[in-house]
């Protein structure tokens, strides 16, 4: 995943996290939803991302020369080094799951959506907060700052700060404040959109998540 975020600007890779509800299971075409898929035209692309059909294709083309997207005959398949839709291997630490329910529900722009992608790879295991080190033991989890964090999107740190602050009023991540030091804050991503443990959210995470939760598949 690295290899997108660290690459392409939030909109693309705002444009890439809008793809996954169309993964189809074990192939990785991109059909469209209901009980009788087809693939995706360049046309649904360009609805699913609110731009032009032209724009469209030029999305298309950069996502191709990153090895990211490739069209075989009118067919658009995302590549599984990125992302899929079937049972994980034994690698599945490494891998977040999204609940492309709960993620069609945000009305977000692509930038915004691209911002919440960059962060996907600083996810902790056992807590789904935003940290340095995502295998570190929960009690030597070292936060991230504000500052850190635009670093880490390609943002200023007011810039960033204003982006948190839409993210958090939609719900899809949730910020906590030290009440011994307000300087200090963590973030963490709604575990009802995005979860790297397995099974379901433990009891804290459930609970400080329970205003934010949204009806889900994956």
């Amino acid at each position: 995943m690295r290899d997108i975020t660290d690459n392409l600007s939030n909109k693309y890779c705002g444009y890439v996290l809008l793809l996954q509800p169309y993964i189809a299971f074990n192939s990785n075409v991109l059909v469209t939803n209901g009980r009788d898929p087809v693939p995706l035209t360049i046309d649904d692309l360009a609805r699913i991302w609110g731009v032009s059909k032209r724009t469209a294709r030029g999305i298309v083309a950069e996502f191709e020369a990153r090895s990211i997207l490739f069209e075989d005959g009118g067919r658009f398949t995302l590549n599984d080094r990125y992302h899929f839709r079937k049972k994980a291997n034994d690698e599945v630490d490494a891998l977040i799951k999204t609940y492309f329910t709960a993620l069609r529900a945000f009305r977000l722009t692509a930038a915004d959506l691209g911002f919440v992608y960059k962060l996907l790879p600083y996810v902790h295991y056992e807590t789904n907060l935003v940290c340095a080190d995502p295998f570190a033991p929960a009690e030597e989890i070292t936060f991230l700052s504000d500052k850190e964090i635009g670093d880490i999107v390609g943002m200023t740190e007011t810039k960033t700060k204003e982006a948190l602050g839409r993210l958090r009023k939609a719900r899809i991540i949730g910020e906590w404040i030290d009440a011994e030091d307000r300087r200090k804050k963590f973030t963490a991503l709604n575990p009802y959109v995005f979860y790297r443990k397995q099974g379901e959210p433990d009891g804290m995470l459930a609970a400080l998540f329970a205003d934010k939760r949204l009806p889900n598949d994956h």
